[in-house]
């Protein structure tokens, strides 16, 4: 999750896709053991946050899962949007 939250700033949009992806993959096998999770998902946040305000609108709506998902998954308000 954190060696890939660097490529969203990537100029090429398929590649800022691919790793939202990733990251909402990481966030379900994660989902179990929030105590690693929650630190993982705080340090991504900067990069996530990002793409939610200045991106590509594809890019926006595929990063609008992440924390809704990290909300979801960890019952927790500390993620929410």
């Amino acid at each position: 999750m954190e060696r890939c939250i660097h490529l969203l700033s990537d100029p090429n949009l398929r590649l800022r896709l691919k790793v939202l992806d990733v990251l909402e993959l990481c966030v379900q096998v994660l989902s179990e053991r929030e105590n690693e999770l929650l630190p993982m998902a705080r340090r991504c946040w900067p990069a996530l946050l990002q793409r939610l305000t200045t991106d590509d609108p594809l890019a926006v709506l595929r990063a609008f899962r992440n924390p809704k998902q990290f909300q979801h998954l960890t019952k927790s308000e500390e993620f929410s949007c």
